[in-house]
């Protein structure tokens, strides 16, 4: 009799509230928005002088809009993995 290996157990499998079926979608909108909020259209009205505490506002917007969608890409694959704590069986009605 042999054993068959067991099957990997995908990230998102078991997940509650069908996070794994909204967590693709919203990664998919993440990324159009960094494609526009780094693409070269977005960053030409920036004016050549000016300056945000002394320095130069593309690199201000830049910094900022980079440590945004780290932080946004963060939230979203956290709240993707965490889910409700498993039930034991003393809570169930």
């Amino acid at each position: 009799m042999t054993r068959d290996a067991p099957r990997p157990r995908r990230a998102d499998a078991g997940m509650p509230g069908g996070h794994s079926r909204l967590l693709t979608p919203r990664l998919a909108v993440l990324f159009l928005a960094g494609c526009m909020l780094f693409g070269t259209p977005v960053l030409w009205p920036v004016a050549p002088g000016a300056r945000i505490l002394g320095l130069p506002l593309l690199f201000v917007y830049l910094f900022v809009a980079w440590g945004a969608f780290i932080a946004a890409l963060a939230w979203l694959l956290e709240s993707g993995t965490r889910g409700a704590p498993p039930r034991r069986e003393e809570d169930a009605p």
